[in-house]
């Protein structure tokens, strides 16, 4: 019997409370093992998905930024709408205050003139044309030699009432 005897040799001082104590280090070895695979199962499920939620706010911050160079580029189109209206704008203003200073110095120089305006006077009708279009005049930005000379010239001339028929007819019979 020598495999017995080996056996015995090798086993021999093994009692059943070291076997027991064995199988119950293998039992909770088995229990540490199987919590700790549970543990680090359930760690590693919680790191993907804060990576997937990490990666969901990448790409919203990639949105946001898109959005934001977006918004810049329609700020800067839109300044320079505002510029080109702008200029297109005091264009505008510029002509119109043209025509309008035109229209004044024409009427200037009709109802001042002594050769065409004898009697230098005017209805009530045409003066008050004269000095809605002076109006609009100053609302466009005029100013300068119409101010200084046209006005005070036009505030001289002798204005004749509506009403004043006979006036009327005789101014406009003088006038050439």
């Amino acid at each position: 019997m020598i495999g017995q005897n080996q056996f015995l040799e090798l086993f021999g001082g093994v009692t059943v409370s070291t076997i027991v104590t064995w199988v119950m280090a293998l039992i909770f070895m088995i229990y540490v093992g199987k919590n700790a695979k549970s543990y680090f199962e359930k760690r590693f499920k919680s790191e993907q998905e804060k990576n997937e939620k990490l990666g969901e706010v990448f790409d919203a911050v990639k949105k946001v930024s898109t959005i934001e160079s977006d918004i810049r580029e329609l700020r800067e189109s839109q300044e320079r709408q505002e510029k080109r209206l702008r200029k297109m704008e005091e264009t505008a203003d510029k002509r119109e205050r043209s025509k309008l200073r035109d229209s004044l110095l024409q009427n200037y120089r009709y109802y001042t003139n002594k050769d065409r305006n004898p009697q230098l006077a005017w209805t009530r009708m045409e003066s008050e044309a004269f000095w809605e279009l002076f109006g609009d005049y100053e609302e466009a930005g005029g100013d300068g030699y119409i101010h200084s000379v046209v006005q005070p010239a036009m505030n001289a001339l002798f204005v004749v009432e509506m009403n004043d028929t006979d006036s009327i007819i005789n101014l406009m019979h003088s006038r050439k």
